[in-house]
């Protein structure tokens, strides 16, 4: 039977000779995708892959076994498991208007019994040679990025992530309202104003700990929470400059975040003018804010 989309399983190739074991197997913590064909952006999308995860897809290409080549990177994902085949699963899904085989770990199967083991002697990856842009553009489409590049004769597997960000090619800058003919210099989308703050975001909340955002490791810098809310300050004022209209409330954060501290660079113990912050850890603006 085949399935819509590579997140639907299908019932496995009946014909392998190994069988599954009696009761199923204990549960995963990531989850792994095995692609033997030139998958487009739209199938790789799909794949139960997380973001920001362990979960990891498999992709390869050129001529041969795959067997070899999943052993390295077993020891490339430190999980020995990995090459264990009673936890893998044969899927029939479609790409390119195609049916397709894949194959993936058995952790988010219901039931497990009745499906056949995977024989990866029998696994083998026939695609032509494609360059290496177009292949990790695809990548890039589909919201993975390869991490290992691993190689055996002809064959080569990308071991694929899911970030928690990525950034579309800027040949995929979609036609808006404020800009129909999709120029990638121009106005940016909202779609792509708000990665732009889920990388800030990414960058200073994700890798500043709540309890240091009042520390000041720099003493002509100010501390890690002004720069929180530089960023969309300083745009807030640039834009409604552009536009002519006022700038959007609170305006105590025009007057906060204003400005960075500028060492003097014919001076370095001094700096130039910068925004009046709080001396008071309590009197600063909080996240929530």
């Amino acid at each position: 039977m085949r399935s819509e989309s590579p997140s639907s399983s299908s019932e496995s190739d009946r014909t392998s000779p190994s069988t599954a074991p009696s009761s199923p197997p204990p549960e995963r913590s990531s989850n792994y995708c095995l692609v033997i064909h030139h998958a487009s952006a739209a199938f790789l999308e799909a794949l139960p892959v997380a973001k920001a995860s362990d979960d990891r897809v498999l992709a390869c290409s050129g001529t041969g076994s795959v067997k070899g080549l999943l052993a390295q990177a077993a020891d490339v994902l430190q999980d020995k498991s990995f090459v264990d085949e009673t936890l893998w699963v044969r899927v029939v899904a479609e790409d390119h208007g195609s049916e397709v085989v894949y194959y993936r770990t058995r952790s988010d199967f219901p039931s497990v019994e009745d499906k056949a083991a995977v024989v990866f002697d029998a696994v083998h990856c026939d695609t032509q040679s494609t360059v290496d842009a177009t292949i990790l553009n695809t990548f890039c489409e589909a919201g993975l990025r390869s991490i290992v590049d691993l190689s055996e004769g002809s064959l080569t597997l990308r071991i694929l992530e899911r970030p928690p960000l990525t950034y579309p090619l800027l040949s995929s800058t979609p036609a808006t309202t404020l800009n129909p003919t999709a120029n990638p210099f121009s106005l940016p989308s909202l779609a792509e104003f708000e990665r732009a703050w889920a990388t800030w975001d990414l960058v200073s909340l994700g890798m500043i700990p709540q309890e240091l955002l009042h520390s000041k490791p720099i003493d002509l810098r100010h501390k890690p929470l002004f720069y929180i809310g530089h960023l969309p300050t300083f745009a807030n004022i640039l834009l409604s400059r552009l536009i002519g209209d006022k700038p959007v409330e609170p305006r105590s954060y025009l007057t906060i975040f204003e400005r960075g501290i500028d060492p003097s660079v014919d001076d370095p113990d001094s700096c130039h003018s910068h925004s009046e912050v709080p001396e008071r850890d309590e009197d600063w603006p909080v996240i929530e804010d």
